[in-house]
């Protein structure tokens, strides 16, 4: 039964009629698009592997929250550039040092993202190698379901999509145009694309990590308007991956982590890969644990 659920993005893609690549303008700046090809079943799109065994390739958001969805991080690279996707993932790996050391204890350099704190004395070599202009890294969250017979199974609803399009990697600084997708419950039962974009007054998740910073008293909604209409909401997208190119794609800046003596390797992977080990990890969690107990507690004999 979870595998004959729909498969949003697919639905989306065919129905709602967004643009697939992005067309900034001087009135729109940043337009939504949803590529095409995150489906996987062409070239164009490269899924990267955990970046541990029974990890996910996005830890930081897989962790956050509770390990309930898979994490898909794809790399395109357009066709225009002078190196595959594979060949720069090689030259990236290969590269050393990956970090250099530094005497200063804090600060935001353009290899990190703002407020970034360098870790262990050490700072990203701004001399890695870089992607070229119009790379695109994509997250994609696929919902974890539980099967009737009380197993963690993996399900063809798309939660949320984001992109993040490169539109100039500079010496100091990179243009991102920025879109983000998330699964309405709504329109998925009343047949319409169930996968809309954050754009606008669309916002229905106006943060990620919010550190437990209420958005209506921060601003994110005008108190004001008689009819507490939603004010401009920005993607928050930079807050975090606002570091030069390839500095801040944080699976491998470990922004969020005790940085390693080398950056983790970011490889080619299969989905059949990336799911299981993200089942794996669910299964090792003590919500997970306790909840099967329960679950098998309450089984008939």
């Amino acid at each position: 039964e979870i595998d004959s659920l729909p498969d949003t993005y697919a639905s989306t893609l065919a129905g709602a009629g967004y643009s697939t690549e992005p067309l900034p303008t001087k009135e729109e700046p940043n337009p939504p698009y949803l590529p095409s090809g995150l489906a996987f079943d062409s070239g164009d799109w490269t899924l990267l592997g955990p970046t541990a065994p029974s990890q996910s390739p996005a830890p930081v958001h897989f962790e956050q929250l509770s390990s309930r969805s898979v994490f898909l991080v794809a790399l395109r690279i357009p066709k225009t550039g002078n190196v595959s996707s594979l060949d720069y993932l090689k030259s990236l790996n290969d590269f050393r040092p990956a970090w250099i050391p530094t005497e200063k204890d804090g600060q935001s350099t353009p290899t990190l993202p703002v407020g970034g704190l360098h870790r262990a004395g050490v700072i990203p070599n701004p001399e890695t190698p870089q992607f070229p202009d119009g790379t695109q890294w994509a997250l994609i969250r696929r919902a974890i379901l539980i099967s009737r017979d009380g197993a963690l199974h993996s399900s063809p609803l798309v939660e949320s999509i984001q992109v993040r399009t490169y539109l100039a990697v500079g010496t100091k600084q990179s243009t991102q145009a920025l879109v983000e997708f998330v699964l309405s419950p709504r329109a998925l039962f009343d047949g319409a694309p169930p996968v809309i974009a954050q754009h606008g007054t669309e916002f229905r998740f106006p943060r990620f990590l919010s550190h437990q910073q209420d958005p209506f008293e921060n601003g994110f909604y005008s108190l004001q308007s008689p009819a507490n209409e939603p004010s401009p909401i920005q993607l928050d997208c930079l807050s975090c991956h606002s570091g030069w190119g390839i500095h801040g794609v944080n699976s491998r800046s470990e922004f969020f982590r005790p940085r390693g003596v080398e950056p983790p390797h970011l490889y080619p992977s299969g989905q059949n890969e990336i799911v299981q080990g993200a089942l794996r990890a669910k299964a090792r969690r003590a919500d997970w644990i306790l909840l099967d107990a329960l679950w098998n507690l309450n089984a008939p004999p």
